[in-house]
């Protein structure tokens, strides 16, 4: 029986020593997945000044949209919400902890949210996203169709968790452009790979990046599960609205290669402003998938023009 009892114990015990340790980590600073501004971020709903917006998304928020620019263009400040690696998932938290601060009238009425919506779906989950999905109920399970158990989503995590490099926590500004954080982190690896591979690819990239945007090829289709975020939002700009403020969405530069002549026939109105001439010049780049400082700073008249001052002309060609 003793026997018996340290072999349960063997079984049973490993799994969960991974699965606190995993935990462990992530609440202390390690993020073995990718996103390591998830607290900076919850912290920055907590401290919410009066008067300002809110724009959420994932790095192609986070790289792109300089706050400073927002605040002097619209006379408003802005509150980013986003980071490396933030997933769909992630971003839908978010929007779902304004909708519930809303309600109870901690968010100013007449505030407005901007939800950059990812082209590449990625209803993916780190550790954090899956503990914080079991603790939530109603139409947001539902709407993006989550059906396995918090605890598959956990040993999920945990597993493959254990065979990634881990991410280090760093204190990062609300934009961050991947050539200022690669001159200010000059041995990350990872940042000097991408910004080789873009270097080494760019003729075939651009031009890719070009028949794109002209609708002549396109690289890969959409990935499946935009539906039922679409029907998720639709809810959630309903409570806003009851609450006095205003959810406007659009996709943000990123994902080129991901063809929405369906989804914007389905969902028309929403601006997209991942195509613009003007950057088919590699010089704006820093990889495959994000422009640099440079390129941010131009991307920003495109973003101005499509949500703060549409009477200005805007080079995008949705």
């Amino acid at each position: 029986m003793r026997e018996f009892l340290l072999w349960v114990l063997k079984v049973t015990g490993i799994p969960v020593a991974v699965i606190f340790g995993m935990y462990f980590l992530q609440h202390s600073g390690v993020d073995p997945i990718g996103n390591d501004l998830y607290e900076y971020n919850a912290r920055s709903l907590e401290s919410l000044p009066p008067e300002t917006d809110i724009m959420v998304g994932s790095s192609h928020v986070y790289r792109h949209l300089n706050p400073e620019l927002w605040a002097a263009a619209s006379g408003k400040p802005i509150r980013v919400i986003s980071g490396p690696s933030q997933y769909t998932t992630e971003s839908l938290l978010y929007l779902e902890e304004i909708a519930s601060r809303a309600e109870q009238g901690r968010v100013k009425q007449g505030t407005k949210v901007y939800f950059g919506l990812e082209a590449k779906l990625g209803l993916g989950f780190n550790f954090r996203e899956s503990y914080y999905f079991s603790r939530m109920r109603g139409p947001l399970l539902q709407s993006i169709g989550l059906q396995k158990p918090f605890l598959s989503y956990l040993i999920y995590d945990a597993i493959t968790g254990v065979f990634k490099a881990s991410v280090e926590a760093r204190e990062r500004p609300e934009f961050y452009p991947l050539d200022r954080e690669l001159i200010e982190h000059p041995d990350d690896k990872n940042l000097k790979r991408r910004n080789e591979y873009f270097k080494e690819n760019e003729a075939v990239l651009l031009e890719n990046y070009r028949k794109a945007r002209l609708g002549e090829a396109y690289l890969s289709q959409p990935d499946q599960g935009l539906d039922r975020v679409m029907l998720y939002l639709a809810d959630l700009k309903t409570r806003y609205a009851a609450s006095g403020i205003e959810l406007v969405l659009y996709i943000p530069f990123g994902d080129f290669d991901v063809d929405l002549r369906g989804f914007h026939q389905d969902y028309p109105g929403i601006v997209d402003l991942r195509y613009d001439p003007r950057f088919e010049d590699a010089t704006l780049w820093f990889d495959s998938g994000h422009l640099n400082a440079k390129g941010a700073e131009l991307y920003f008249e495109n973003v101005r023009a499509a949500l703060l001052d549409p009477a200005l002309p805007n080079p995008s060609n949705p």
